[in-house]
């Protein structure tokens, strides 16, 4: 295990700042993932952490000694790529084996360093085959058998799962994260899968444009992101403009356009303030008639997606607004395209934030 630590780490490429004064603290045995959109600076950290890149401001630190001039060899580190890199002309077993033998370790110590690794990964009975003769499964389990048969205590995943079909990479995600707590490795990896991220890690980093926005375990991020931009991105949100009409022991009143109203807990926000009320598509109650209650919003269903378990509803509110519901299959079905409804926003789901400078159309933007 070992801790890794970055301090106002800064990395440019000309004009571009693909990392921004970047602070990480990453603990022993932590199954940690740097999250965010495509050009957020994501692999860039991971570069400059395995030493592939040196930052042009600020300071890497594994287990509190300095590595910013240690070069990538002399690091101790276990590289999972995104193309998993196998040597083509090695069989499994000389794949994972190559690490302990360029070490100069015994061949005794090779051979059960060899066959541990490869029991963990379930493919011990295929240590003479070749890659071209694996699954991208398969292969993605050596890739992973030979980082950790090099005995390293950091292993850096690269999108190690997104050359993968869908159904694959669901099942191998809880296989990885099992091997690697297995091992007591620390593991940082990089992804722009959100799923991903929340079955796999620890605690997640979100970067957006090369800069960390929120640091936090994936239920703190799920259930209480710190800012428009990392609700759209972590959750399939709603997001609403409004102004504060009320504000008491009790939380606030939240005036829509078209002169609706929502109640929210919210007493951070004073009254008259500009505000966006973001509500999760899972966390919006709809019926389909119309209900008369003081906070009732009314609409018609504009469309419906069967997602499988899940059934989509898009409909077009009375105020010109559109909302998302997500609805177990068991219950959308009850709805048609056309229907009246009635939508409610639980106060307890809501969460409030200020109106961004920029606007929300910007914060909505995923680069």
């Amino acid at each position: 295990m070992i801790n890794i630590k970055l301090i106002g780490v800064t990395k440019r490429f000309g004009t571009i700042t693909a990392v921004d004064n970047i602070d990480l603290n990453v603990e022993r045995g932590e199954f940690f993932t740097i999250l965010g959109p495509t050009g957020a600076g994501k692999t860039t950290t991971l570069k400059l952490i395995a030493g592939l890149l040196k930052p042009d401001e600020g300071e890497i630190y594994f287990d509190g000694q300095l590595v910013n001039d240690v070069p990538p060899e002399e690091r101790d580190i276990g590289f999972v790529f995104q193309g998993y890199a196998l040597f083509p002309h090695m069989t499994v077993w000389e794949n994972v084996t190559y690490g302990p033998l360029v070490r100069g370790m015994d061949p005794e110590k090779v051979e059960r360093i060899g066959r541990e690794i490869l029991s963990k990964v379930h493919l011990l009975e295929r240590a003479d085959s070749y890659p071209h003769e694996l699954s991208g499964g398969m292969q993605q389990r050596v890739a992973l058998a030979r980082a950790l048969a090099s005995g390293s205590k950091l292993l850096l995943l690269d999108e190690p799962l997104s050359a993968l079909d869908a159904r694959l990479r669901e099942e191998l995600r809880f296989e990885l994260r099992n091997i690697v707590k297995e091992t007591g490795a620390t593991a940082i990896q990089v992804t722009h899968d959100k799923y991903e991220a929340l079955q796999l890690s620890d605690r997640i980093a979100i970067l957006r444009k090369g800069k960390v926005v929120q640091v936090d375990t994936p239920v703190n991020l799920f259930t209480k992101p710190n800012s428009i931009f990392v609700a759209n991105f972590i959750c399939d949100m709603n997001f609403f403009e409004g102004i504060v009409k009320k504000v008491d022991e009790e939380g606030s009143i939240i005036q829509l356009r078209g002169g609706l109203l929502v109640k929210t807990l919210d007493r951070t926000h004073k009254f008259g303030e500009r505000v966006v009320v973001a509500i999760r598509f899972e966390d919006v109650e709809i019926k389909p008639e119309e209900v008369e209650h003081p906070y009732s919003i009314y609409g018609k269903v504009e469309r419906i997606s069967f997602l499988g378990p899940f059934i989509r509803i898009e409909a077009l509110l009375d105020n010109g607004e559109e909302v998302s519901v997500k609805l177990p299959a068991t219950i959308g079905y009850r709805f048609e395209l056309g229907d009246r409804i009635t939508v409610n926003f639980e106060p307890t789901k809501i969460i409030v934030y200020s109106y961004p400078r920029a606007g929300l159309a910007e914060e909505l933007i995923v680069e």
